[in-house]
């Protein structure tokens, strides 16, 4: 189910209520029919002793649409279902418009008149007129064609034809209020007259309950969902209780009137008082869970700004650039520590700058054209689509660095970017590899040039030779592929330490204490793929779970020396080198900036971003 407003808690009630209502709606008129069939006297009582009861025929069309609603319950209803639900809904409305064509014909209703006879006549009148009040009611029927129609409209799935599928439902629960209201208020002149078949009490519940069972139990879609807006399910009751909280003082009011428990004026009186602390209760109410809803609301704001705060400080120790830029101004919004150390910036200074101005200052002049129009570019890409380039900036000591940047746009608007993100790694070793591999590549073609002139005499010898230049060629082309390939897809490894078993490790306990706990205890919690891919493993769940000292390829006392340097150092490491065992169990070196969560006086657990280091010998 697609809930488009943020309380779902509230959809669920609501549903819920809603499948209550159609329970209800489906009792009611079969308990009539058994009592009817059992005991006059008690089907009266049951019809709270109204010169109206409910009709047998009226009675089955309403358990027939309490059915049909039912099976059609859930939004992913199957074909089937909404088909029995269509079919149930015709034969329903055929019946009512059956009684609405033979009513203004002055015929009488065959299929009431064959099936219920007996039934429909047995009723004494309790008003000034001869009725047949027993018969299948115009309202009813009616109600019968907006319920069926509603149906058929909520099945066809179009979004504007539901509203009208809601409108109906709309009129349906405020005709059957009205009728309740008079009931209640004992407004016999709209109960019952000399030309329309009146409508039972029971009849109109049974509508109420079925049009605000179909309104509950799709209220994400259409009006409903303004209506319910964003509110706890406590506030949405409590507007729909407005409804029924004056028809149940009214009735309160009358039958203490008619009882002779209080006079008229006293009644009034009693009424109005009523009604204001009612009133001032349910503001009362209503303001309570208001101010709960501000308690949530703050938790959950100082929830987010401490995840933000974790997220800015994993990003702040990245040995990747990121930085982002501001698209419609092209300035700098944020930058990381790596970020300003290669452009050359100190603390917060980089911040605000134009891209044009940095890029002027740092970009190598033969990169400097290929990459000013790029905030262009990441503009123009849709939210899928990433930008990718390597180029040349001038160092600290006036010598190109190379780096590797992937840009993407974010915050879109109107499907246009407002804001750009970009990554990029300091690649200027494996540059240097790469063109010394080239001119390694160049020799080794300029040697097997020499060795084709050599005279026939050392033929084989030379043959020979060739085969194994040719291997040697493919041999250091395979190795310049796989250079390249790390190049363009090489990013940093992140993973979490967690503690088993423990809360965490206080940081108050003396240095030998914290290491005993973080050696039995720690584990990897998280990693990401690039650090799953470089430990040779291919899903997380073969490295998570690991002991951190099963995982670390050091001695013991390596161990204990990188432990007391992490908790001496305020519990961070910066550009250490550590050993790990891959899946294969062999030695990996990584570099690797670590910064451990201190809650409450513990420590919780640990943030690591670990990049592999590259032998260049090789």
């Amino acid at each position: 189910m697609s809930v488009s407003i943020e309380n779902k808690q509230t959809v669920n009630t609501l549903i819920t209520i809603g499948k209550t209502f159609i329970l209800i709606a489906f009792l009611i008129p079969i308990i009539g029919l058994i009592l009817r069939a059992i005991n006059y006297e008690w089907f009266e009582l049951f019809s709270f002793k109204q010169t109206v009861s409910q009709n047998p025929l009226s009675a089955i069309c309403y358990a027939m649409i309490a059915i049909a609603i039912w099976i059609i319950r859930n939004e992913n209803a199957s074909f089937r279902s909404k088909l029995i639900c269509n079919i149930i809904c015709f034969f329903v409305m055929i019946i009512a418009a059956g009684k609405l064509i033979t009513y203004f014909m002055n015929r009488p209703f065959l299929l009431e008149v064959l099936l219920f006879k007996d039934q429909i006549y047995h009723v004494k009148s309790k008003i000034g007129k001869e009725l047949n009040a027993n018969l299948l009611s115009l309202i009813s029927s009616f109600f019968f064609i907006t319920l069926c129609l509603s149906l058929l409209l909520n099945n066809y799935g179009n979004k504007q034809i539901y509203k009208i599928s809601q409108i109906l439902n709309y009129i349906t629960a405020l005709c059957a209020i009205l009728a309740i209201y008079c009931y209640v208020y004992k407004i016999d002149e709209l109960i019952a007259t000399s030309f329309i078949i009146p409508i039972s009490l029971n009849s109109a519940i049974c509508a109420l309950l079925l049009s605000l069972g179909i309104l509950f139990l799709r209220p994400h879609k259409g009006s409903m969902q303004t209506l319910i807006g964003q509110n706890s399910t406590q506030i949405v009751l409590l507007r729909f209780l407005a409804f029924f909280v004056p028809l149940l003082l009214g009735w309160l009011k009358i039958k203490g009137e008619d009882n002779g428990v209080y006079s008229k004026n006293m009644g009034t009186a009693l009424y109005a008082s009523a009604t204001f602390c009612i009133s001032m209760f349910l503001l009362g109410w209503k303001s309570k869970i208001q101010s709960k809803l501000r308690e949530v609301r703050q938790k959950n704001e100082e929830q987010i700004e401490k995840d933000r705060d974790k997220l800015k400080n994993i990003l702040e120790l990245s040995p990747t650039t990121i930085t982002i830029i501001d698209l419609n101004t092209q300035k700098y919004i944020y930058t990381n520590r790596a970020s300003r150390q290669l452009f050359r910036y100190k603390g917060s200074d980089l911040r605000n700058k134009k891209y044009q101005d940095v890029v002027k200052t740092l970009v190598a002049g033969i990169d400097e054209d290929k990459i000013r129009n790029r905030l262009d570019l990441i503009k123009k890409l849709n939210e899928d689509e990433s930008n990718e380039m390597t180029y040349g900036i001038y160092n600290t000591k006036g010598l190109v660095s190379w780096i590797i940047t992937k840009g993407i746009g974010f915050d879109y608007k109107n499907g246009k970017a407002q804001k750009a993100l970009i990554n990029g790694l300091d690649i200027s070793k494996e540059m240097k590899l790469q063109l010394a591999l080239e001119r390694q590549t160049a020799e080794i073609e300029q040697t097997n040039k020499k060795l084709r002139e050599s005279n026939d005499k050392l033929r084989d010898i030379q043959l020979n030779l060739e085969e194994k230049i040719k291997e040697r060629i493919y041999e250091i082309e395979e190795s310049n592929r796989a250079c390249k390939d790390f190049f363009e897809e090489s990013f940093e490894g992140i993973l979490r330490y967690g503690l088993k078993d423990i809360e965490g490790v206080d940081i108050n306990l003396p240095i030998k204490q914290q290491i005993t706990l973080i050696q039995k205890h720690a584990y990897i919690a998280e990693a990401n793929k690039k650090f799953i891919h470089d430990h040779g493993y291919k899903s997380k769940d073969e490295l998570v779970g690991t002991p951190l000292i099963d995982f670390l390829a050091m001695s013991d006392n390596e161990k204990i020396k990188l432990t007391v340097g992490f908790i001496k150092n305020g519990y961070k490491m910066e550009n250490v080198t550590s050993a790990h065992l891959n899946k294969a169990g062999e030695k990996v070196k990584f570099l690797v900036n670590m910064t451990g969560v201190i809650d409450n006086g513990l420590l919780i657990s640990a943030w690591s971003t670990e990049m592999k280091l590259v032998n260049i010998n090789q």
